[in-house]
Order: structure tokens, then C-alpha cells, then sequence
């Protein structure tokens, strides 16, 4: 089943890997653990990477490649833990000036560290952590992946919106050609597919998006649910399902994990996607209609359709604006052949116009040349490792590896 556990980040990393590859450059992949998917997409593609957290390794990775290429090399972190620790390598061992370096932030969480933590020291926590944010913003050394993520730093830490001007940077997707138009007679039943791991609250919109689906299936008989996840709550998923009435239950398919290729056919035979994210990308990509949904709600809660906003591909549900999901479905329902392809189509078109990976990758480069050198004080940086000790014996206390 580890074959649906590289997510969106892990193929996102590919994609940007095979660019740089493409293009004439070399990338190298530095990761703690991966799966046999993720190890078997790195092989197929012929990229380099390297499985290890450890300090001191990376460190002599890092000095060797600066010894390998005449010039800058460019470095990029998905975590500002991971961003810290590698800024904290390149301090100790004297390479500061040999690499410019990228915080790309794809989860809202990234900058929201302690954001729970009560008292004095939770309080210093988020603010030494909200300076270290605030410089990189600075710097130029920090892009989002959309307002989701951009928007959790500015709440989290109170920080002017200047600096957040023109820093984000949509997820690069590899656009297939498509020659042919999507059509309703060619697609029956109606299928709504949904792609998510069962972790929630945070993609707590299967067990809402369930109960939409059975308000409205007794009145569009031809509607049909399919579900592919896996994950820690995959049991309550089933067992929200099996409570469903069993008219309403034999139109719903739950796939416990599934290749990429196969969810690839699969969304060539769907009539619309709900969700949220890459696979909402993924969606688009195949001409599939989408609708994005708010994540942290056990509710199915709706931005709208991914072709009217395509920069939004979740929001984190906070008592905001919403579009009723059965409204949105319903709009599908009633158009007809002709209007259903446009739907398609501009689904697509907003894709390949915002998430083309050439374009992408060509602003990321732009990026990397106008980025600053972080620099905190050894006391700080003194911090900086007391912290991490503490994030690894609660990570080994939790049992995270």
C-alpha cells in the first residue's frame, strides 16, 4: 500500500527534479525516508537523490557539490525546520556564500510553528520563530504555493503585507496534450471521484462530502461516488460509509490506495472531481471539471469551481464564505453537452495559463537569483538547536521516525 503514500509535495519534487534535468541542469534529492513509489518515480526519471537527515552527512554532500560545480548553487526547503537546520549546516561549515536558498512553503502549517503552545514560552516561541519568517521574507528567500499558505504566515505573525508582495508561486505542473473534447454521452454515470488521504480533521470533507452525496443521490439516481484514500482514519471513513442506507451505499466505491496511472484512468472516466490540492491538478489536467474544497472541516465546504479561481486550491475552513456543494453539483447536472465541454476546457486552459512547469520553473530561477543570505546571531542559532532537540525526542515520543 506504500504506493499512495508519495503525496503531492514528493511528486511535485519529481517534476521540478526532471525540469531542471531537462533543461540542462542537475538536481539532487536530500530526504530523511521515502517510499518504494517515490524511490521507483526518482529511478524511472534518472534523478539523483540521497536518503539522509543526518548533519554531518549533508554537510560533506554539501561542500562536495560546491567542489563539483563552478558558481551558485541553488538550494530549496518545503519546512522552515528544514530550512533552519540547512541554513545551520551551511553557517558551520563556512559554504554561506556558495548557495542561495529557498523556503517554497506548500501546507499553511510550515510557518505556523507552536501556534497551539500556551503560556510565556509558547508566546517567545511564535515570536522567535515570527522573526526568523519576517526575514526571509526580506530576504526574498520565501514563496507560497498559493494565498492559503501565504495568508497562515501573515495571520500567525502579524506581519506587514509588503512583504508578501508577489511571493506566490503556483505548484509546477507537466500540461499532457489533449486533441479530444470531453463530452456528458460519454461519460456514464454520472461519477464524482475524489482522490485524499484519510487524515482528519485536516481532509475531514470525505465524511461531509459522504452525506452530500446521500441528500442527493435519491434525487439524481445516475450519481455515483467514488472514493480513493488511505490513511490513519481510514476505518472511520469505512465506517461512515457502512452506517450510509444500503440504496445509498451501493453507489458508493471506496479504493483503498491506488497508482498514479490508475487514478489517471480513473479521472478519464469521471464526470467531476471534488477535492482539494494536487489532485485537483491532476484533475484539471485531464479536462476534468473541479471543485475545491476548504480542508480542516468535517464538513464538504466549497470555494467554488476550479476554473473561476484557479490560484485556490483549498482553504483552511474558518467560519468564512462558502458555496453549497450540492449547488455546485447541481449546476453540473443541468448543463447540457455543449456547455459541459466549455466547463472542461476551461478547467484545462486555467491550468496550463496558471501551473505550466516551464513558466514556473522560469519565475523559481528568477527567484533564486534575486534571493538574500539569512543570518542569525550564535545565540540564536544556539536556539535554533535547542529547539530541534526538542522537536526530535517528541518526534521519537510519538513514534514519527
Amino acid at each position: 500500500r506504500d504506493s499512495f503514500d508519495t503525496g503531492g509535495l514528493q511528486t511535485l519534487m519529481v517534476r521540478q527534479g526532471s525540469w531542471v534535468r531537462s533543461n540542462g541542469g542537475r538536481s539532487l534529492l536530500v530526504v530523511d525516508k521515502i517510499d518504494s513509489n517515490m524511490r521507483r518515480q526518482l529511478d524511472s526519471n534518472c534523478l539523483e537523490y540521497v536518503e539522509t537527515w543526518d548533519s554531518d552527512k549533508i554537510a560533506a554532500l554539501l561542500k562536495k557539490e560546491t567542489l563539483r560545480i563552478s558558481g551558485l548553487v541553488y538550494l530549496m526547503s518545503y519546512e522552515l525546520i528544514d530550512f533552519l537546520k540547512l541554513e545551520k549546516i551551511l553557517f558551520d561549515s563556512g559554504l554561506k556564500g556558495c548557495f542561495k536558498h529557498i523556503l517554497y512553503s506548500v501546507y499553511p502549517g510550515t510557518t505556523r510553528i507552536a501556534s497551539q503552545a500556551g503560556g510565556g514560552v509558547g508566546e517567545f516561541v511564535r515570536s522567535f520563530y515570527g522573526k526568523i519568517v519576517q526575514q526571509c521574507l526580506s530576504n526574498r528567500q520565501m514563496l507560497f504555493m498559493d494565498a492559503d499558505c501565504r495568508d497562515a504566515a501573515r495571520e500567525m505573525h502579524h506581519l506587514d503585507s509588503e512583504l508578501f508582495s508577489n511571493t506566490i508561486l503556483p505548484l509546477g505542473m507537466n500540461i499532457t496534450e489533449r486533441s479530444e473534447v470531453r463530452r456528458i454521452e460519454d461519460i456514464e454515470p454520472r461519477t464524482i471521484l475524489t482522490v485524499s488521504r484519510a487524515i482528519f480533521p485536516f481532509k475531514g470533507y470525505l465524511v461531509g462530502l459522504l452525506h452530500t452525496f446521500a441528500e442527493m443521490v435519491f434525487d439524481y439516481q445516475d450519481l455515483r461516488l467514488k472514493i480513493v484514500s488511505f490513511g490513519p482514519h481510514i476505518d472511520i471513513l469505512k465506517n461512515e460509509i457502512n452506517s450510509l442506507d444500503d440504496e445509498v451505499k451501493a453507489k458508493v466505491e471506496l479504493i483503498e490506495g491506488a497508482s498514479e496511472e490508475s487514478i489517471r484512468t480513473m479521472l478519464q472516466q469521471t464526470w467531476l472531481y471534488i477535492g482539494m490540492g494536487t489532485t485537483v491538478l491532476n484533475a484539471a489536467n485531464e479536462a476534468v471539471p473541479s471543485i475545491v474544497v476548504h480542508h480542516h472541516t468535517l464538513d464538504c465546504k466549497a470555494c467554488g469551481f476550479f476554473s473561476d479561481d484557479p490560484l485556490t486550491i483549498g482553504l483552511q475552513w474558518e467560519d468564512g464564505a462558502n458555496e453549497d456543494v450540492s449547488r455546485l453539483i447541481e449546476a453540473c447536472i443541468e448543463l447540457d453537452d455543449e456547455a459541459y465541454s466549455s466547463l472542461c476546457a476551461a478547467s484545462r486552459a486555467a491550468l496550463a495559463e496558471n501551473y505550466s512547469i516551464d513558466k514556473v520553473m522560469s519565475r523559481l530561477l528568477s527567484c533564486f537569483e534575486g534571493a538574500g543570505d539569512f543570518r542569525l546571531s550564535r545565540r540564536d542559532w544556539a536556539f535554533v538547536k535547542l529547539l530541534d532537540r526538542v522537536r526530535g525526542l517528541r518526534r521519537k515520543m510519538l513514534d514519527l521516525g
